[in-house]
């Protein structure tokens, strides 16, 4: 699912989502361009570096938290070498998974080994979580809206003269 059209999965290898494919996952789900799908994830991704930076702690719920630790300096070793050195203090980023988050995992973990669901079909939370977002998103960002008409609205008699009565009102 997440290998590229020129690169497949060897059988047997583990499958990993780079964020060409995310953005790709979102722009396919949201049913928006490529360049709007990147631009969201680009968002997120620099909102939550920019809140690590001053040290917030960001939290999804349903997913996880971000939060920084701060490690204490310490003596090292070059294993080239096996000379010490002075590793300063810093902070690192640190992401600890929701219990929801876990349980989905597992629970698909268990269910995929077991045989017993279907693997393709999204619980049906899921997908009234999906047209949620999408309506929340269409709401506070109607300008994605207008470019995007689907093409059954747009040649259908209501449409032509809805627009032409909101054009003139």
């Amino acid at each position: 699912r997440f290998a590229r059209a020129g690169n497949p999965t060897p059988k047997g290898a583990k499958r990993h989502m780079t964020k060409a494919d995310l953005i790709e996952e979102v722009s396919r789900l949201a049913e928006l361009t490529r360049k709007d799908s990147e631009v969201i994830v680009e968002t997120i991704f620099d909102s939550i570096v920019r809140s690590l930076r001053v040290g917030d702690k960001i939290e999804i719920r349903g997913f996880g938290s971000f939060r920084t630790r701060q490690r204490k300096p310490r003596v090292g070793r070059n294993p080239k070498t096996g000379e010490r050195v002075e590793v300063p203090a810093k902070k690192i980023p640190f992401f600890k998974p929701s219990k929801e988050l876990k349980d989905l995992v597992n629970h698909s973990a268990t269910s995929a080994g077991a045989g017993t669901a279907s693997a393709s079909a999204p619980p049906p939370t899921q997908q009234l979580r999906r047209n949620n977002r999408r309506a929340w998103f269409l709401k506070h960002r109607p300008e994605f809206e207008s470019s995007r008409v689907s093409p059954a609205f747009a040649s259908s008699p209501i449409s032509s003269s809805a627009c032409a009565t909101s054009a003139r009102g």
